[in-house]
C-alpha cells in the first residue's frame, strides 16, 4: 500500500468515527419517552436527522412496512399514509407528492429516513432541543382523532390571460336632416263667391270725403265664414262723395280693393258690392254664400225715412239707374239721386253687404290660423 491510499484510508476512518461520535450525542423522545435503537443510531446529515425507520414510528403508534424489491417505506398511522424511496427527494403523504431535503438512505445495513419529515407527516410535532440535542416528538391525543391531512400543493397559476383585442372605433357621418315636409296647397276661393260683410263705421255723402278709409269685417251667420279667422277685414276707400244740396240728393262710391288677416297679411280684392239679401245671392248648404244670374241693383236707404226712395247703386252693366248718368263701375256703388227727394245717401255700422268676388281669390294656409 503506497502512502496516498494510506492517507486516504486515515482519513476515511477519522470521517467515520467523527459521524459516529455525533450520531451518538443525538437522542430521539416520543411524548417524552427516549426511544432505543437496537442497531444504527440516529444520524445528523445535511443539518437533518436520519434514524431507522421502524423504531421512532412504531412508537409514534404508526404501522411501518418495507418493500425490499423497490426499497420503499410505507408508513400509516394517524389517518395518514406515507410513502418513502431510498434515494428520492419525493415523497407521497396520501397520494400527494411532497419534496423533501434529504432522501432516505441505506447506512450499514439500515434504512435511514427523515425524522421530521416522516413524524410530521404523521400527525406529530417535532421540536429540536439544541442543549441536549434531543428530537423531542408529541403526538397528538387520542381524543382528538385523526390528524387533518396535508393540503395538497396549490395549483400552478392560470396562463396570464391575453389582452383583449383593441377596440375600434367607426365615427359614422350623421344622417342629412330630412327635408321640411311641402308647404300645403293654397286655399282657393272660386270667382262668384261672395264675402258676407258687416261695415265698421257710418257712412254718409254729406260728412265723407274722397279717399277716406273704410273697413268692412267678414261674418257670416255666425262668428266666422269659410276659414277666415275672427277679425278678418276688407280695406278700401270712398272714391267719391257729394252732399245733398237742393234739389240734388247726394251721392257716394266706395271701392274695397284688399282683404287684411289678424296676423298682417295683406292680399289685393277684387269685387262688386251689393246687398246680400238680394234674390242673386244664394247661401249653400254649407253656409257659403254664391251669386247666380244677374245681380240687379242696390236700393240704397236715405236718411230721412230709411226706405229705397229712389237712391240706387249702379248695375254691373254699368248702366245708370234711377234716371240720373252716374258712373257706376264694378266693385263701387253709388246712391242716385231721384229728383223727388234731396237727401243724402247714409249706411249706418253694422249695414251687411255683400262682396262678389270677381276673380279667384288665394290664400296662404299659414293666414287663416
Amino acid at each position: 500500500m503506497n502512502q496516498n491510499t494510506m492517507r486516504a484510508a486515515t482519513v476515511s476512518t477519522l470521517a467515520l468515527i467523527a459521524a459516529c461520535a455525533t450520531a451518538q450525542q443525538v437522542q430521539v423522545t416520543v411524548n417524552g419517552n427516549a426511544v432505543q435503537f437496537q442497531n444504527a443510531q440516529p444520524q445528523m446529515v445535511d443539518g437533518r436527522v436520519l434514524v431507522p425507520f421502524r423504531g421512532v414510528f412504531e412508537q409514534m403508534g404508526a404501522t411501518v412496512d418495507w418493500d425490499p424489491s423497490t426499497r420503499t417505506i410505507m408508513a400509516d398511522g394517524n389517518g395518514r399514509h406515507v410513502r418513502l424511496q431510498v434515494g428520492s427527494l419525493d415523497a407521497s403523504v396520501d397520494g400527494h407528492v411532497v419534496s423533501m431535503a434529504v432522501a432516505p438512505q441505506i447506512v450499514n445495513d439500515s434504512t435511514m429516513v427523515p425524522l421530521r419529515f416522516l413524524s410530521e407527516s404523521l400527525g406529530g410535532h417535532v421540536d429540536w432541543q439544541p442543549q441536549t440535542e434531543t428530537v423531542a416528538i408529541t403526538t397528538p391525543p387520542p381524543n382528538q382523532g385523526a390528524a387533518q391531512p396535508i393540503a395538497p400543493p396549490p395549483p400552478p397559476p392560470p396562463p396570464p390571460t391575453p389582452p383583449p383585442p383593441p377596440t375600434i372605433i367607426i365615427e359614422r357621418q350623421p344622417a342629412p336632416p330630412a327635408p321640411p315636409p311641402p308647404p300645403p296647397p293654397p286655399f282657393m276661393i272660386a270667382r262668384d263667391t261672395v264675402l258676407p260683410l258687416t261695415l265698421d263705421q257710418d257712412l254718409s255723402s254729406g260728412r265723407n270725403q274722397p279717399g277716406d278709409r273704410i273697413t268692412a269685417t267678414i261674418q257670416g251667420e255666425g262668428r266666422r265664414y269659410l276659414e277666415f279667422p275672427e277679425g278678418t277685414v276688407l280695406e278700401g276707400h270712398v272714391t267719391q262723395a257729394s252732399a245733398a244740396s237742393g234739389s240734388h240728393g247726394g251721392t257716394l262710391a266706395v271701392r274695397f280693393t284688399h282683404i287684411l288677416f289678424p296676423d298682417g297679411a295683406r292680399y289685393p280684392i277684387r269685387g262688386l258690392v251689393t246687398k246680400l239679401g238680394e234674390s242673386h245671392i244664394v247661401r249653400t248648404d254649407n253656409g257659403t254664400y254664391i251669386a247666380k244670374g244677374d245681380i240687379s241693383p242696390f236700393l240704397a236707404r236715405d236718411a230721412a225715412t230709411g226706405a229705397g226712395a229712389g237712391l240706387f247703386l249702379g248695375s254691373l252693366s254699368g248702366k245708370p239707374v234711377g234716371g240720373a248718368v252716374i258712373g257706376g263701375s264694378l266693385g263701387a256703388f253709388v246712391g242716385v239721386f231721384d229728383h223727388s227727394m234731396a237727401h243724402n245717401v247714409i249706411f249706418p255700422a253694422g249695414t251687411r253687404l255683400g262682396l262678389i268676388l270677381d276673380e279667384d281669390l288665394q290664400i296662404d294656409r299659414k293666414d287663416l290660423r
